[in-house]
């Protein structure tokens, strides 16, 4: 069991201790468990034990992994009340250590397990308190936390609101009785358009649609999934920074299931047994997460993206999922049946004045600058800068 440490504080509620290894959190697997199930909310799959063993699991195996665990507990009379789940990363820019979500960047939404108390808020204050005092963190990068995260109102009132919020679309699925109900609502244009897709694709071939639960199926069309990212990416001159080998890895890996598997479910459209587009989700209290989203560039002009979406949303309805998650950022296709929407918002906490000066030079100027840069750029000299990149 890891060494408790000192809150820095008189008359503290909470004993703390960070875990930094697999071991660590095996030690806690149970305590762990009883919290998420306790007070873990729909979009909190990413602080479950089972996503962030998976990640610590894949970092393990990777020698290069510029990841360091940093997950801070808090424990009431022996009980664990608080999970913070970090990782930290290697000196970057300015020799600034950035402690990031557990998970990134796999992870879409950025939150703690807190137990439902009193003094939850107060909890919170006392943790954060703790990495003030650690000698390895200039600066917490909390991305991707929703207004409704059981840390936002923290983060409002205490961290920095970094540029560009972002929203994530969803579909209630609870608001319809049934699959011709739910598309009813969609705007008469977009059926006319998913028609006249399926119409082209008659044309030429059968269409066929498959959800896989975990397994060595769901691993292989998982790996077809992310050639496809990776060609399309190519294509049209972007990086992404789900397409490297420990994200990849990892993604396979969830996808496959193992000891500690998350719901995983890997859905694909054939054109005669070909597939032709693939969507990576996960599950968690029948909340649906869309989290990688993949088809062949060639069928492009087809709607491949969204005749699956169609197939997958009536899968899941029949299994008796609540929500489809389209996540952040909100792309234009996701509100084709959207009917609820959450904001989404990257926060910065610094913990020392190397922290501050990194926030306010580089997070809040220099990276949003280059982001709007580069996105402009014409695809082949992007393509160019990426090829840079990758040799460097």
């Amino acid at each position: 069991m890891p060494t408790d440490l000192p809150t820095g504080t008189s008359g503290s509620l909470l004993k703390f201790r960070i875990l930094r290894s697999l071991d660590d959190l095996s030690d806690i697997e149970r305590n762990w468990r009883d919290l998420e199930n306790a007070a873990s909310r729909k979009t909190s799959l990413f602080q479950t034990f089972d996503w962030c063993w998976n990640w610590c699991s894949a970092q393990k195996t990777d020698p290069e992994s510029p990841w360091s665990i940093t997950i801070l507990t808090g424990w009431n009379d022996g009980q664990l009340v608080l999970i913070w789940p970090l990782a930290l990363t290697e000196p970057g820019f300015l020799n600034v250590r950035e402690a990031h979500w557990l998970g990134a960047p796999l992870t879409q939404y950025g939150d703690i397990i807190v137990a439902q108390n009193p003094a939850s808020d107060a909890w919170i204050v006392e943790a954060w308190k703790v990495f003030l005092a650690q000698p390895d963190i200039d600066l917490l990068y909390l991305r991707k936390v929703r207004a409704d995260a059981a840390i936002a109102s923290f983060l409002d009132a205490q961290a920095y609101n970094l540029p560009a919020p972002q929203s994530a679309p969803a579909i209630d699925l609870t608001r319809f009785k049934n699959w011709q109900d739910l598309d009813a609502s969609a705007k008469r244009k977009h059926r006319k358009d998913r028609a006249r897709y399926r119409r082209r694709f008659q044309e030429i071939g059968s269409l066929q649609f498959e959800m896989f639960e975990p397994g060595i199926v769901a691993q292989q069309c998982a790996r077809q999934a992310l050639l496809f990212k990776k060609t399309w990416l190519k294509k049209y001159g972007y990086t992404s920074t789900l397409v490297n080998a420990s994200a990849e890895d990892l993604v396979l890996q969830l996808a496959r299931g193992g000891p500690k598997p998350v719901q995983c479910l890997v859905s694909v459209l054939y054109l005669d047994r070909e597939p032709i587009a693939v969507e990576i989700g996960f599950g968690w209290k029948k909340h649906y997460y869309a989290h990688i989203g993949t088809y062949n560039p060639w069928f492009s002009k087809f709607g491949p993206g969204r005749l699956l979406m169609e197939e997958a949303v009536q899968a899941l309805m029949a299994r008796g999922f609540e929500t489809y998650d389209l996540l952040a950022p909100a792309d234009h296709y996701k509100y084709e049946w959207s009917n609820i929407e959450v904001d989404v918002r990257d926060h910065a906490l610094p913990v020392t004045l190397r922290g501050v000066t990194h926030m306010g030079v580089y997070l809040k100027v220099i990276r949003p600058g280059m982001k709007s840069i580069y996105e402009n750029l014409p695809t082949p000299l992007r393509n160019r800068l990426n090829g840079f990149a990758e040799s460097a």
